[in-house]
């Protein structure tokens, strides 16, 4: 599986793998853009962006194993710069908090409310 960023024309496949509405373009502007390939397809993506000293992913699509896969360039980005990542995880997402835990994310609070819905926060570090 290759992991790159996205371009211009990657907007639609981005699209067809989110159940929700998803303006691909306008988050490839305002973000950094990860897609996972393998062979011609598209199979997840994540994206980032930078403020406040921290790295916040702020979406992440595909099975778990390419999550994890995406998640390497984040942590290799907040590493070298000696920041952390943050990744906000609703309550009942029981898949998505046990991939940020097995890549190395310790929970550190709570996080916003989504639809009404609770959340977690967790947090990676080197240290």
């Amino acid at each position: 599986m290759d992991v790159r960023e996205a371009e211009d024309a990657d907007a639609a496949a981005l699209e067809a793998l989110v159940d929700a509405d998803l303006d691909a373009d306008r988050l490839d502007r305002e973000r950094t853009v990860l897609v996972a390939e393998e062979g011609d397809e598209i199979r997840g993506f994540l994206s980032y962006d930078t403020w406040s000293g921290t790295v916040h992913v702020s979406t992440m699509v595909g099975e778990p194993p390419v999550v994890d896969e995406l998640l390497g360039e984040p942590r290799r980005f907040a590493d070298a710069q000696d920041i952390p990542v943050e990744i906000v995880v609703p309550v009942h997402d029981d898949e998505l908090q046990s991939i940020v835990t097995g890549a190395g994310f310790e929970r550190v609070g709570t996080g916003p409310l989504f639809d009404g819905d609770p959340s977690h926060r967790y947090r990676y570090n080197e240290d």
